[in-house]
């Protein structure tokens, strides 16, 4: 994973911008139709091995909670680029993923501003009565201060595992108005059966940004300094 190509041009689509073209050296790894399962009572998750929730392949990735998938897109990138797996692995009964992950070459112009491998991402994830707890632990393992940004764009779909499968409805309910605050955003939907599912998502510490969409947080790391932002996604009905 993660293995350095020669200099070229590689398209990066931003969750919130037009697409452009950024200079990255080091290419990104081809695991997208590798996924990781957690699982406790009626509420399991299918993650990529990333961690995050891409709508690739079979498109059975999500946050689940009583046959409904509150949750069907999650993706963590730091500024525009996405990062490069190490490792992966899914540990306690299906209840733990912990997720290692590194940073591309970053430009800005021509000029290399932070090299391949210098900031570390680890993500713990716990799944546990209809919420999916996160912690996200950013490390500069550089020689020097490091700026950057961690992004996070999610949405909600609420199909349940028939139309995840396939199956066609003849009508969907409502989505109803998100509800944004500086540290939690509320998404929801009233079904045909009139009952209203909510998908509430929680940040610590607050985003610098935040949309019904994206969460932005500043990162500035001195050298050797970690930080760590929390992220919780909870089921309600």
């Amino acid at each position: 994973c993660g293995k350095r190509q020669p200099d070229r041009r590689k398209r990066v689509v931003d969750d919130d911008e037009d697409e452009e073209l950024h200079p990255i050296v080091a290419s990104f790894s081809l695991t997208d139709h590798v996924t990781r399962v957690l699982k406790h009572a009626d509420t399991f998750a299918v993650f990529d091995a990333q961690g995050d929730v891409r709508q690739l392949g079979a498109r059975e990735q999500g946050i689940y909670h009583e046959g409904t998938r509150f949750l069907s897109k999650l993706r963590v990138r730091l500024g525009k680029a996405d990062l490069l797996l190490l490792s992966s692995t899914v540990r306690n009964n299906n209840l733990l993923l912990a997720v290692d992950l590194t940073c591309p070459d970053h430009h800005s112009g021509e000029e290399l501003i932070i090299p391949y491998g210098t900031l570390h991402l680890l993500r713990t994830k716990f799944l546990w009565q209809g919420t999916c707890y996160e912690k996200f632990e950013v490390t500069n393992f550089g020689p020097r201060a490091v700026s950057a940004e961690l992004r996070l764009s999610y949405d909600a779909d609420y199909a349940d595992v028939f139309e995840v499968r396939g199956s066609k409805r003849a009508r969907r309910g409502d989505m109803l108005p998100p509800d944004v605050s500086e540290r939690e955003v509320v998404l929801g939907y009233r079904g045909i059966d009139r009952v209203v599912r909510k998908t509430i998502l929680r940040f610590a510490p607050a985003p610098a940004r935040c949309t019904d969409k994206l969460a932005i947080f500043p990162i500035e790391l001195e050298a050797k300094q970690t930080k760590e932002i929390y992220f919780w996604v909870g089921c309600q009905i």
